[in-house]
């Protein structure tokens, strides 16, 4: 996934503004000056709180998906039940 696609993920933090703190310490890095350490550690955080909230969505649509299909089966099964419990009224009935 794109990072701009995680924007909405992020907390008070803009996407591009994290976009443009990364590309300064890539090009620092490439033309060989210093990057400081708190820079490089900062978008380490970053990175880090980004994984987590997508970790986080995805097993809460994980579980949401877990939900709907529980939600399906017991459903059926009283569907089934009533279906079987229609038959046994008329059976009896006779």
């Amino acid at each position: 996934m794109h990072k701009c696609a995680k924007i909405f993920l992020l907390p008070g933090i803009s996407c591009c503004i994290f976009q443009a703190e990364e590309a300064k310490v890539k090009i620092l890095e490439v033309s060989g000056d210093r990057v400081d350490n708190k820079s490089k550690l900062e978008i380490i955080k970053q990175e880090e709180e980004m994984i987590q909230l997508e970790k986080a969505e995805l097993e809460r649509l994980r579980q949401e998906e877990e939900l709907k299909k529980a939600q399906a089966k017991a459903k059926l099964e009283t569907e089934a039940a009533l279906l079987a419990a229609q038959k046994m009224v008329r059976i009896d009935s006779f």
